[in-house]
């Protein structure tokens, strides 16, 4: 079975780093798996990809939005069995090549987020029918972000499934602690705080940030990541005097050896489909505290850890109750760690096998 993974690039992401976490692992179980992106990345997950001889493509587009990019995807479409699409604008594209080539092979798209701005805008609306119904399958990452694909096209409930996403626990629970000496102002004494996110206005680093000012001075916050706001975020740090309390850290590739070095998380997105970083913390043995939304709310699954979007003071209070009371900590630890293993990345995978094996023995009878 040859399949195609589809994504815009490589840009640190949940998405993006589950799609390549997962790759070598359905190629272990024998599917002949490839991946392309829209645009460049030029990350540390595209020398991943390629550590683990992954047949790897790129349009390298110079912009991911342009139309432009469907004509060019046309040509893969004859080569595999099936395609895998994630996100949009790569969705859209996809869609479009295979309608204007009128190719027949199946197509599949993971839904990761329980809402965008194209869903409430109406100029998508006949666009949104179009390019949802050319694809075979909508495999949706939880049953919240199903019920809200499905509130906003009712005629998808047939082609709707759930497959969680997953991570490699074995990463996180047998990963090296990072030494703190190597991060400058970084004591020992020092209460660390993660939030590994790409910087855009739905992850919300302003509300952490907010929160840092009601917090003790030894408590500091690491954030990896890089994005559109991070020049805003660096502002707003500088402008409320947290420079020595707040480092921005780019992009790392060594996240679960941070994650062992710290001793909190936080993802105060305003909307999330998953939340994969949820799970990587609670696999490391790290607690987090998550905004309660669709998606956070159902992998955390714990309301004395979650707290509202956007909501500074809550999650202050959160993060200090945390920090005082040794016996909730490890509470909370402990129930992490069982609740995690729900999340096993080879499960997602075999689970996702099975799916493409039923599409194309439906493909398989119907040409009969």
């Amino acid at each position: 079975m040859k399949v195609l993974h589809i994504i815009n690039s490589l840009y640190i992401g949940g998405a993006e780093k589950l799609i390549v976490d997962a790759l070598p692992i359905f190629k272990e179980k024998g599917i002949e798996i490839s991946l392309l992106t829209i645009g460049s990345s030029r990350t540390f997950l595209d020398e991943t990809v390629n550590r683990y001889g992954i047949p790897f493509h790129s349009l390298n587009s110079h912009n991911v939005y342009n139309p432009l990019n469907a004509i060019r995807l046309m040509r893969y479409l004859k080569d595999y069995d099936l395609i895998h699409v994630h996100l949009f604008p790569a969705q859209y594209w996809v869609a479009m090549a295979s309608f204007l080539k009128q190719s027949s092979v199946p197509l599949v798209f993971t839904e990761h987020n329980t809402e965008n701005r194209r869903w409430n805008n109406s100029v998508f609306k006949l666009p949104e029918k179009f390019v949802y119904n050319r694809y075979n399958t909508i495999v949706c990452i939880t049953e919240q972000v199903k019920a809200a694909l499905i509130k906003h096209l009712p005629q998808l409930k047939g082609k709707a499934i759930t497959i969680e996403n997953g991570i490699d626990i074995s990463v996180y629970t047998n990963a090296d602690t990072a030494d703190r000496k190597l991060f400058p102002g970084i004591e020992q004494r020092d209460y660390l705080i993660l939030m590994v996110a790409a910087f855009r206005a739905q992850k919300d680093h302003d509300t952490l940030i907010r929160a840092a000012k009601m917090l003790p001075n030894h408590v500091k916050i690491l954030f990896v990541g890089t994005g559109e706001r991070l020049s805003l975020c660096k502002d707003m740090v500088r402008a409320e005097g947290l420079g020595n309390r707040i480092l921005f850290l780019g992009n790392r590739s060594d996240v679960p050896s941070l994650l062992k070095m710290v001793d909190l998380s936080v993802l105060s997105s305003h909307w999330e489909g998953f939340g994969l970083f949820a799970a990587e913390s609670m696999a490391a043995g790290v607690p987090v505290l998550a905004s309660k939304v669709a998606g956070l709310a159902e992998v955390v699954e714990d309301d004395s850890l979650l707290f509202d979007p956007g909501n500074e003071e809550e999650l202050s209070r959160k993060i200090l109750q945390l920090i005082t009371n040794k016996s909730f900590f490890e509470q909370v630890k402990n129930r992490a760690a069982l609740r995690v293993k729900v999340y096993d990345i080879s499960r997602m995978v075999d689970r996702e096998i099975k799916l493409y094996e039923e599409i194309l023995n439906r493909k398989k009878i119907g040409n009969a």
